[in-house]
């Protein structure tokens, strides 16, 4: 390193060194050059002409390309201090350490009192910086298309005629910000900033490619959305000190709140109108604020972007005010609401369904109470898993009728209602009908048990054949316990014949079979039955009248 050195001073000598008189071209100029001082004046000169906006900064500390560890705490003393206290006189900061000498060298004709409030505002003609600021200025508010990468304002900033250190620019960069705290926006690798700390500056840095500003204003057309969205998403917010951009967050934040809040039924189904979803999927994917609420949100209501366009001030006082803008809000406010009530819509249509699969005859306001009646019956009678767990949701007292209803649809369709999609929902349907198919047969087989009275001494099965058509044949079976032993020989000598040995479909097909022909049977002969008694009783009843 040395040696590079010492060889970069004798070229330099050597092809600057001067003799006691030397012609030289200076910006294309002959001069006669007769000494070091004289060189020094021209090339000055020159460097004058060229870098014509270059500040003067009386602080060697930060009018450097980098900074020593003394000038970089200062700075970021000094940054920190913009931030935090830039409504407050001389920023609260106390002494003279280097800070103070920065703030005073780089910020005396930027941060002043107007009226009663201190700030930053645009320097005078005569500070020495009012080029640089309004470079700032201008780079900033020229992003209105997209983000601009703030490496880019570095690489300006340094170049002619600005020629600035690296140093003192995050200084000026952070006054301008502070003046259009309210249109421009500051992204973080795409992601929006809305309070603007230190830690940012500390980042922003060492990686000004990271971050990136956006220029909105709020004329025209556009002050009028922020009016009428005001008036139905909130009442104006408080921020933290510090917080960007909050005219645009009083309107944005509520409606980003209201995406996230959703449940996610609600942000995955189809079952709400085209336009609804359209607006819900600019809420989840939009990353900048202005452009949700003046591109995204207008687009997905079939509507033109809003522009900076003046509003017609006839209009304003007849109450016409932005016919775009009317509609925009007319068409949120829809959308919200379907968007809002979707998913309680979905729970009132599985309210239903559950009215249905068990069969009540009562109003479907008292599921609760109905379905809780009928399962308390089977408490502590029911082994199988999912009817258990079933039954243990109908039977608790202890929430409300919400509560209890996401209960239940939770146990059915074994995962929570609040994360359905629209294919869980149609799933939703066939398990009921199968679990509330196996509830009505226990119901009914309990029913046999309770009404013979004295069960002991007996197994009993409920037994259902379902034929394609859809007909159901029920049959409540008593096992004696004395014949088990003896059945279970029978069925184990049946299995064993050479035709249904091993073959397990088979088996199946001859339970099928057999199981068919007797219920038929008992059908038939109870058919016999029902109609000789009615046969009797009419006789019998004719016999009555005559007499």
């Amino acid at each position: 390193m040395g040696q590079a050195q010492k060889l970069l001073n004798e070229s330099i000598k050597h092809t600057f060194g001067l003799a006691r008189s030397q012609i030289a071209w200076i910006a294309g100029e002959q001069q006669n050059i007769t000494s070091v001082r004289g060189l020094q004046r021209q090339l000055s000169a020159v460097c004058d002409r060229i870098y014509s906006q270059t500040p003067r900064l009386w602080n060697e500390l930060i009018n450097r390309r980098e900074l020593t560890s003394q000038g970089a705490m200062a700075r970021r003393q000094l940054i920190d201090a913009m931030l935090k206290y830039g409504d407050r006189e001389r920023l609260e900061l106390q002494g003279y350490g280097p800070e103070v000498s920065m703030y005073f060298s780089l910020l005396s004709d930027i941060h002043r009192q107007e009226g009663e409030e201190w700030g930053f505002y645009p320097p005078s003609d005569a500070s020495g910086v009012l080029q640089i600021w309004q470079a700032i200025e201008d780079f900033c508010v020229s992003a209105t298309e997209k983000p601009i990468s703030l490496d880019n304002l570095e690489r300006q900033l340094m170049a002619i005629p600005y020629g600035m250190k690296a140093g003192a620019i995050p200084v000026f960069l952070a006054a301008v910000l502070s003046y259009h705290v309210d249109d421009v926006a500051i992204y973080q690798e795409g992601t929006f900033i809305p309070v603007l700390g230190i830690e940012h500056f500390e980042l922003l840095m060492k990686y000004p490619a990271w971050f990136a500003v956006k220029y909105f204003a709020v004329t025209g057309l556009r002050s009028q959305v922020f009016k009428e969205l005001e008036s139905v998403l909130s009442q104006p917010r408080k921020y933290p000190k510090g917080s960007r951009n909050t005219t645009l967050l009083n309107v944005v934040t509520p409606l980003l709140q209201f995406a996230r809040q959703l449940p996610e039924y609600t942000q995955k189904t189809k079952k709400v109108n085209l336009r609804s979803q359209k607006i819900l999927r600019a809420l989840q994917e939009t990353r900048e604020p202005d452009e949700l609420l003046f591109n995204s949100l207008p687009l997905a209501c079939d509507l033109s972007p809003i522009g900076t366009g003046e509003v017609d001030d006839t209009s304003i006082s007849r109450g016409n005010t932005g016919t775009t803008v009317k509609k925009l809000r007319k068409l949120l406010g829809e959308s919200f609401r379907e968007l809002q009530g979707a998913y309680d819509e979905n729970l009132n249509t599985c309210r239903g369904l559950l009215y249905k699969a068990f069969g009540l005859r009562q109003n479907k306001d008292n599921l609760q109470k109905d379905l809780y009646f009928r399962s308390s019956k089977l408490m502590g009678k029911i082994i199988q898993p999912w009817l258990k767990r079933f039954v243990s949701a109908a039977t608790d007292e202890k929430v409300g009728d919400r509560e209890w209803l996401e209960a239940i649809l939770m146990v059915v369709g074994d995962k929570p209602p609040r994360s359905w999609n629209d294919g869980d929902v149609a799933a939703f349907e066939v398990k009921l009908e199968d679990l509330a198919r196996q509830f009505k047969h226990l119901e009914a087989l309990q029913a046999n048990v309770a009404a013979k009275g004295d069960s002991q001494g007996f197994e009993v099965r409920r037994i259902t054949v379902t034929r394609p058509n859809g007909e159901e044949t029920n049959q409540i079976v008593w096992i004696a316990l004395e014949s088990v032993a003896k059945l279970e020989d029978l069925v184990e000598e049946v299995l064993q014949t050479a035709l249904l040995r091993d073959n397990w479909q088979l088996q199946q097909s001859f339970v099928a079979k057999l199981t068919e022909r007797v219920l038929n049977s008992q059908t038939a002969e109870n058919v016999v039955r029902i109609k000789k008694r009615r046969t009797n009783e009419g006789e019998n009843e004719s016999d009555r009248r005559s007499l």
